[in-house]
């Protein structure tokens, strides 16, 4: 919405703020922290949370659209490209640390994980069908995903 902005706190919230006023618009617990800012794209804004979920939030009355469960923290912003939402995070965590995932924009549902077995602190960047990302590990990997 031109004239909002849109941040998550360590308090376990997603804020919708007024950009002049600071006045709160709604707020949106997320069940964990909130480590980075939220994507926005056709009226829904993306974000992640230490709560080990992944959530679509109505842009204008921050009412939960769809969440989807990454069994693990997500660290870094939601990246969107086309039909799909892209995070990283912990993944599943234990003996399958650190994961991508590309997440169906419509419903939520994991569409697929790929396992890199280091944390994915950072976020994804999508540049045509390649994805960019780093993870705990110090590398820097490229996917290509060649599903729309």
């Amino acid at each position: 919405m031109d004239g909002w902005l849109y941040c998550g706190a360590f308090a376990d919230h997603l804020f919708a703020l007024d950009a002049v006023s600071g006045r709160e618009r709604w707020r949106f617990r997320t069940g964990g922290p909130v480590f980075s800012s939220p994507a926005i794209a056709d009226d829904v804004v993306y974000v992640g949370s230490g709560g080990h979920h992944l959530y679509a939030l109505d842009l204008r009355s921050g009412t939960e659209v769809w969440r989807c469960d990454l069994k693990g923290r997500v660290l870094g912003s939601p990246a969107v490209a086309g039909h799909h939402l892209y995070a990283g995070g912990e993944g599943a965590g234990g003996s399958e640390p650190g994961a991508l995932f590309a997440v169906d924009r419509e419903d939520g549902s994991i569409v697929w994980r790929f396992g890199v077995g280091a944390t994915v602190w950072s976020s994804p960047t999508a540049v045509g069908s390649s994805l960019w990302f780093g993870a705990h590990d110090g590398k820097v990997r490229r996917l290509i995903d060649e599903r729309p």
